[in-house]
């Protein structure tokens, strides 16, 4: 399950999360201690299935205000596997000046950050020399 925050008042603190069945009765109780300006959360602890039957997800927290909040899916979930990441806009060969600089962008979309490699001539640029000052990765562009 993976946790995405999208109130747009600033940073909640999640403190935790339960499955419910149709009827709302609870599946699974997790607690959590989620920052949401924190990455997302992909919760993966041992023993933990996601129900096989159609399921709502409520969580709980505390908001900027410190005041209790609930939130509850409007329609139940499917289990199942995420979607793996899609790229929006694939990039061609990029060429530039000598001694200029690139800028390679990624616009995907996916629920679960993914892992991009860029490539010079086959090599991952990552791996070429991560003391050289011309090649500079960064993770949000």
């Amino acid at each position: 399950i993976v946790l995405q925050a999208s109130n747009g008042t600033g940073s909640l603190l999640v403190t935790g999360m339960q499955l419910l069945d149709l009827a709302g009765v609870v599946l699974r109780d997790i607690p959590l201690n989620w920052n949401t300006s924190q990455p997302y959360p992909q919760l993966e602890h041992p023993g933990f299935e996601t129900p096989q039957q159609l399921f709502y997800v409520r969580v709980r927290g505390r908001d900027s205000r410190n005041a209790t909040f609930y939130r509850l899916t409007p329609t139940p979930v499917k289990p199942g596997q995420p979607s793996p990441p899609t790229v929006i806009d694939w990039l061609t060969n990029i060429s530039g000046d000598l001694g200029g600089s690139v800028q390679l962008r990624c616009d995907y979309r996916s629920l679960v950050q993914p892992n991009v490699v860029w490539f010079r001539d086959g090599v991952p640029i990552a791996t070429i020399n991560r003391d050289d000052p011309r090649f500079l990765v960064l993770a949000d562009g």
